[in-house]
């Protein structure tokens, strides 16, 4: 009985004593659960650091990843450089454990910027400290293997506060944009086919090796609505300023035609009457043109949309100093000619409309349009020409495949917040 009695103690002791079985496996559950939020949070912060493209990670960032698994931590409490012995002390969300900060991540980290913000009254972007002219040029580094003889100007700040800069010259002097669309047929049971439209993939690509990672977010093409932004055009009231005419707008572009901005256009095709077509705000009534017979979608090759077919007509042109579709009259827009006290006044015009140089050059832009029409609709893309926001035709639901120019290629580079910007001459 006594051996018994020696035996059972000894076995009590090795699981309940401080080194003992229970005591381990309960230290080895701490052990794995600390393990594995540590994990998961390093794993976040590379997740970060790629997407960030090869800079480091800010202060903000890491506090977003921390507070996904502890206590809110302060921004401010974070130390500029994290070590063993320049450490700070976390609590998991439930109050189990406390764990070095350390132990999660070490290092600095890359300081971020204020946010850009673009002021159309003076034509600059500033982010509180800098303040840059529209048109100014900026340096920028395209990777090497690339060939660009151009500069580049700001043209302004996204919604996420980054800065924008565009190139003042064509990167790639032509791109053919004739075969961007694919019909598909109906599906079964259905009789209206639909498109793709390839168009801005197609453009995008022409420059997206342009892109330099270290100091920037993104690379694209110029669009229309990044020239109206430093224009002020607004297509629904032509001729007046969007920033500055806000009391006294005029009347929307091609206001009584069947074209007019928006107006959203029902076509009903039959074969023996011709072409049916009725608009939402201009060409209100049922009008018919006898003489079409035809109605085919972007791409389709052969025979025609019989079923009733909406689109919203999008198209427009005009000038940027008079922001209509004439060169002749009041400048509302933005100067062509330089002032004779702001030599500033200018440089939107010449980033935009020319070379660099004072020479016009035509470019697309990847923005798509639909122009309703008499009876026919045209589909197509903008592109800056003559000195001008115009629009060419890539395909007529009525004649089929255009041909559209072979006009260059702009980009429009997201520079990161964490990027110093140094201007380029000349300015």
């Amino acid at each position: 009985i006594i051996v018994l009695l020696i035996l059972a103690g000894v076995s009590i002791q090795m699981l309940t004593g401080d080194n003992g079985i229970l005591q381990k496996a309960a230290d080895a559950t701490v052990k794995t659960e600390k393990a594995q939020i540590i994990e998961n949070a390093q794993t976040d912060i590379l997740e970060q650091l790629a997407e960030n493209k090869g800079t480091n990670i800010t202060k903000g960032q890491l506090v977003e990843i921390l507070n996904t698994y502890f206590k809110p931590t302060a921004e401010t409490s974070i130390p500029d450089e994290i070590s063993i012995t320049n450490d700070l002390v976390l609590t998991t969300i439930d109050d189990k454990y406390n764990i070095n900060l350390s132990q999660v991540y070490t290092g600095s980290f890359v300081v971020e910027q204020a946010k850009w913000t673009y002021n159309h009254d003076t034509q600059t972007v500033t982010n509180g400290s800098n303040t840059l002219h529209i048109g100014e040029y900026v340096k920028y580094n395209i990777p090497s293997g690339q060939s660009y003889s151009g500069k580049w100007g700001v043209l302004g700040a996204d919604k996420e506060g980054n800065l924008l800069i565009a190139s003042s010259q064509n990167i790639v002097s032509s791109c053919d944009l004739k075969d961007i669309y694919t019909y598909i047929e109906p599906e079964e049971g259905k009789t209206q086919g639909k498109f793709l439209d390839r168009g801005k993939d197609v453009l995008d690509a022409q420059i997206s090796s342009y892109l330099n990672t270290e100091v920037a977010n993104s690379i694209r093409c110029m669009t229309v609505e990044d020239i109206n932004t430093i224009t002020g055009y607004d297509p629904e009231h032509e001729g007046y300023n969007k920033y500055t005419n806000t009391s006294n707008l005029g009347i929307s572009y091609s206001a009584t035609g069947v074209d007019r901005y928006k107006n959203n256009v029902t076509y009903t095709l039959d074969k023996y009457n011709g072409m049916y077509y009725q608009g939402t705000t201009a060409y209100t009534n049922r009008e018919r043109a006898e003489d079409i017979k035809d109605f085919r979608l972007p791409g389709q090759s052969s025979g025609s949309n019989t079923s009733p077919y909406t689109v919203e007509s999008t198209g427009y042109k005009y000038y940027p100093d008079t922001l209509k579709d004439s060169s002749e009259g009041t400048t509302t827009g933005i100067r062509k000619t330089e002032s004779e006290d702001d030599k500033y006044s200018v440089m939107p015009y010449n980033l935009l409309f020319t070379n660099g140089s004072g020479n016009r050059q035509s470019y697309w832009l990847a923005t798509p349009f639909a122009k309703a029409g008499y009876g026919n609709v045209l589909w197509g893309y903008f592109a800056v020409s003559s000195g001008s926001v115009y629009v060419y035709d890539i395909w007529s639901s009525r004649a089929g495949q255009g041909y559209p120019p072979m006009d260059g290629v702009r980009a429009v580079v997201s520079i990161k917040t964490t990027t110093t910007v140094e201007l380029d001459s000349p300015n």
